[in-house]
């Protein structure tokens, strides 16, 4: 895998934006205005996040990649209060703020204790879809959580995705109905 930079931002936001077409939990958070413009909006403003505190990865041919929060070194500072407000009001909107935030505490009500390794975002462009890139870039997530002794969340609204990650070995936790069902699975930690 590679470790993606700024100047990928643009390619990285893309790829994900055709991934995610239609996802619920993306269309929660950016609204059914301007699709493709909030999705693009939304994943160029986790990118930043994840360039500050976590990582982003591209698969090898550049077809696939995740981008990965490390929850506790998300701080805030003046450039990342910056970055949420300029989000907020390009994207989310003054409209829809509460929800979102009420979404976004319940999310972090329900991850494990711990550090965690928070799988946010991970696709594949769709024409290369069932190559097995995606399990390649999973796994190598996968390894590299269990590298850093962290246990590997992520949430999705997908429920064809379900039986892919539990043959994976995640291990499903609490379901949240926020208007659609959201499916949180972790692999690694205390329990597990």
């Amino acid at each position: 895998m590679i470790r993606a930079t700024s100047h990928d931002k643009k390619e990285v936001a893309a790829l994900l934006a055709t991934a995610f077409e239609g996802n619920q939990s993306v269309r929660f958070v950016t609204g059914d205005r301007r699709k493709e413009t909030g999705r693009m909006k939304l994943l160029k403003y986790s990118f930043e996040k994840c360039l500050r505190s976590g990582l982003i990865y591209l698969s090898e041919d550049r077809h696939a990649c995740a981008m990965v929060l490390f929850p506790e070194k998300d701080k805030m500072t003046l450039g990342s209060v910056l970055l949420d407000i300029r989000f907020i009001f390009t994207c989310v909107g003054l409209g829809r703020l509460k929800r979102v935030l009420a979404r976004e505490r319940k999310l972090r009500r329900l991850q494990p204790p711990g550090l965690k390794y928070y799988l946010w975002f991970i696709g594949v462009d769709p024409a290369y879809q069932n190559r097995g890139i995606g399990n390649r870039l999973l796994r190598e997530m996968m390894a590299e959580a269990d590298s850093l002794k962290r246990t590997l969340i992520l949430e999705t609204s997908t429920v064809r995705n379900l039986p892919w990650y539990e043959k994976s070995g995640f291990k499903p936790y609490p379901r949240l109905d926020i208007g659609y069902p959201l499916y949180f699975l972790r692999k690694g930690g205390v329990d597990q």
